[in-house]
């Protein structure tokens, strides 16, 4: 920020036209004459402007522009690299339960720095984008007597996905994030994929951010009861947060 000349975040991402991977969406200063090929692509030229600016979280992120999509690397520099094993565990699970639940697949590895790292592609593909479900929601009239939980259900069915699709898939997630105690599911962390150009919901968006779990950043001499495991508070906020 301090090398762009940016005093705060937004005039940073404002400077790198609001670029972000996993939409179609950007900002064309007036008389400039860009056009979005010049600005976003994939492949081995990096564009002008940095696509890097909206990725957020606890784990340093950015983008790697390969020919056939782009790819993300997570770099988990503190609590032994944890974090960065969890998402590639957290794969683990979900290939050995057969679920039809749609979930990135990460590729854990080491860097050169002696750190752990993970990998994975981007869900969002040309004219597909993700939408958070903090987004479905505040488009949504929930009932008051109704958990959020149970008003993006109800809202994503207003929004033509079929019930049992997503029924299914929230359970789903909800479960596994219950079995690998993960503690960072807020509403900036699912949600669906819609068509840019049609601007319909396709379905649920692959399961991702998994890192913050299994009690990474503890460093316990002895392991949790089952009654202390159920006895953990999740500290999960309803407010959207900057990741990926």
């Amino acid at each position: 920020m301090e090398d762009a000349g940016c005093s705060v975040p937004g005039l940073y991402l404002a400077k790198n036209l609001g670029l972000n991977m996993t939409d179609d969406y950007w900002l064309r200063p007036d008389g400039s004459g860009l056009e979005y090929k010049h600005v976003k692509g994939s492949g081995a030229v990096k564009p002008p402007y940095d696509p890097n600016v909206s990725l957020g979280g606890q784990m340093g992120k950015y983008w790697i522009l390969a020919p056939d999509r782009p790819i993300l690397v997570k770099e988990a520099r503190r609590h032994h690299g944890q974090q960065a094993v969890n998402e590639a565990f957290a794969v683990w699970i979900h290939e050995r339960q057969g679920t039809n639940a749609p979930f990135v697949r990460y590729h854990g590895t080491m860097m050169g720095g002696g750190w752990a790292a993970c990998r994975c592609g981007t869900f969002a593909l040309e004219n597909v984008e993700f939408v958070p479900a903090y987004e479905i929601l505040e488009s949504w009239k929930g009932q008051n007597s109704l958990s959020p939980y149970e008003n993006y259900i109800k809202a994503c069915i207003q929004y033509g996905i079929e019930r049992s699709m997503i029924q299914d898939f929230m359970d789903y997630q909800t479960m596994t994030d219950f079995v690998i105690s993960n503690m960072d599911r807020h509403l900036a962390n699912f949600g669906v994929l819609r068509g840019a150009d049609t601007m319909r919901l396709i379905g649920p968006a692959p399961i991702f951010d998994s890192g913050d779990s299994m009690f990474f950043g503890e460093e316990r001499e002895t392991a949790y009861s089952r009654a202390g495991l159920l006895e953990q508070e999740s500290p999960v906020s309803t407010k959207p947060r900057r990741g990926c």
